[in-house]
């Protein structure tokens, strides 16, 4: 070999990367539910899923329940660092006693020990008008004299969701300004990702007209299509749009055919960007992982009983989506009534801070004048004593 040829391989050596990940892709993962709905306890509810035995059969998997949904999402944020948690709406209202009882503070309480980074609000999260929605962003007191809890007197002063409500098409008539914000960004490995939360344009016709009185609800299409080029402008390079509007499919769980694949979601997604690449969506409790039209749909049903674990793989220079794949998870939780686990299914530890917080005062007489806080959870909660 030549002195020169040595040297050029030399060259080309020293300018390889100093690692082979380098040349890869960048790989995040979203993990999402919705349609939670307070149901802090398991809802004695099963999924229909594949016989692990014999996967042309299916059989009922019990699921459900905050703490197993806990440990669940803390087993997916371990498999990749670059993880974000997602919640598409309805999060609180029509709620269980559980929930309810206490304006669905518990909810909120227990997400922040779970750790949401967005939560895009659904229609039920305006059951109580909009003063009361941005309490549970912010905290404090509830003033409603409910003659079940009174202000201040659920056991300690509620301090609000540690994590950022968005509601980009619900916009204050008054002010132009969105009611939360409209969008968050993350950075993973230097590249901006942008998640847009939304809740369905026609939340005012299905709650009371006074709960929302001096807001507009825009289309979420149009909405998402006038924020891209200012969020382009900030350097995203990938899109997420959360939306609290589904669609219903005739599939089995987690079958890439979406049979039947019908609901508002497709008409918005028609209209969308091209930078839009996952939807995460909601409002119809229905459970489907479904490529459409090139965009990745996804919903994890309702209740806790799933969570849709996303992957998505960035390329390192451009940011572009180099793959989008998903596959709902079950929850699976102990067997009840006359349901059983199936043969091969194990039920999901509770995670210990969150039972802990379920139980937390409901031990005892607890809370402020002898009302105690989410003790009727005991009812149906086996508290560690």
């Amino acid at each position: 070999m030549s002195r020169a040829l040595r040297l050029l391989l030399w060259l080309s050596i020293l300018c390889l990367p100093a690692h082979g990940a380098d040349l890869a892709g960048v790989r995040i993962k979203l993990i999402a539910f919705n349609d939670f709905h307070g149901h802090l306890e398991a809802p004695h509810m099963a999924v229909r899923a594949p016989s692990l035995n014999d996967p042309s059969r299916e059989v009922s998997v019990p699921a459900g329940g905050v703490a197993e949904m806990a440990t669940l999402i803390a087993q997916l944020r371990a498999q990749n660092p670059n993880h974000v948690v997602l919640s598409a709406g309805d999060m609180i209202g029509a709620s269980p006693l559980t929930s309810s009882l206490f304006m669905d503070e518990p909810t909120i309480e227990v997400m922040n020990q779970i750790g949401i980074d967005f939560h895009a609000v659904g229609n039920h999260e305006f059951d109580k008008g909009i003063a009361e929605l941005k309490r549970k962003q912010s905290g404090g007191c509830n003033a409603e004299k409910n003659p079940s809890i009174q202000p201040c007197q659920a056991g300690h002063v509620f301090k609000g969701a540690n994590f950022p409500f968005l509601a980009a098409n619900v916009v204050d008539m008054a002010s132009g300004k969105t009611l939360f914000p409209a969008y968050g960004i993350k950075t993973f490995d230097g590249i901006k990702v942008a998640f847009i939360g939304l809740t369905l344009r026609g939340t005012p016709a299905i709650t009371t007209p006074a709960n929302v009185r001096g807001y507009r609800f825009t289309d979420e299409a149009d909405t998402i299509n006038a924020l891209t080029p200012e969020l382009k402008a900030q350097g995203v390079k990938a899109f997420v749009a959360v939306i609290h509007q589904g669609a219903a499919t005739a599939g089995r769980l987690n079958d890439p055919q979406c049979p039947g694949l019908n609901g508002p979601i497709l008409s918005i997604i028609d209209r969308l960007d091209p930078a839009i690449s996952v939807v995460v969506s909601a409002h119809t409790h229905q459970a489907y992982v479904c490529n459409y039209k090139g965009v990745l749909l996804t919903s994890a049903g309702s209740y806790a009983r799933l969570v849709t674990d996303i992957h998505m793989e960035l390329e390192r220079a451009t940011g572009r989506v180099l793959s989008k794949t998903a596959a709902n998870q079950i929850v699976v939780s102990e067997a009840y009534d006359n349901v059983s686990l199936p043969s091969g299914y194990v039920a999901l530890a509770k995670d210990a801070a969150v039972d802990a917080l379920l139980c937390r005062q409901g031990q005892a007489s607890g809370g402020t004048q002898g009302r105690p806080h989410y003790s009727i959870v005991n009812a149906d909660h086996q508290c560690r004593r």
